[in-house]
């Protein structure tokens, strides 16, 4: 029931990482491959991931940009007792970075119901879902008018007709 769960008051704190200035290579297990480790940080108290990790050499040519300074706040016990790997940790972070970078500010819902761009005085990345904003009033109607016939006649929008 909510509010009753023992996880609801879990402890929280944030993610103590370390950047590294040069990233680490990862060494080839084979001709294709080459084992994955995260090649930018690592997680204090992160459990290495359950299975072998591996890249293409490709792939691991192409070194990751650093994250972002911020404070990645979590459940304590995601990394205590291993529910989340390094790896799929260090996916969350990136992720945050890039939703960082991408969507900063605050966004609100106008009168027609799109998304609004709001700077917040704190700073803070405010999360908000995606969505397409037309510029002039033809664009919006023919996206609207294409909307409702693929509706009608049971066609994803994105399929050409």
């Amino acid at each position: 029931m909510p509010g009753n769960s023992a996880h609801s008051a879990a402890a929280k704190e944030p993610l103590a990482i370390t950047v590294f200035d040069a990233p680490r290579a990862n060494p080839p297990v084979s001709d294709v491959y080459a084992s994955y480790a995260s090649q930018r940080i690592s997680i204090e108290g992160a459990q290495p991931h359950p299975s072998p990790l591996v890249e293409s050499l490709a792939m691991g040519s192409v070194h990751p940009p650093a994250p972002a300074d911020l404070p990645l706040t979590l459940p304590t016990r995601l990394v205590t007792e291993g529910l989340l790997s390094d790896a799929q940790l260090e996916t969350i972070l990136m992720a945050e970075t890039a939703f960082g970078s991408d969507l900063p500010g605050k966004f609100t819902r106008d009168d027609a119901g799109a998304l609004e761009r709001r700077d917040d005085a704190d700073g803070y990345n405010h999360r908000a879902e995606p969505t397409l904003r037309a510029n002039s009033n033809s664009v919006r109607d023919h996206g609207l008018s294409r909307l409702d016939e693929c509706k009608r006649s049971n066609r994803r929008p994105w399929h050409r007709s």
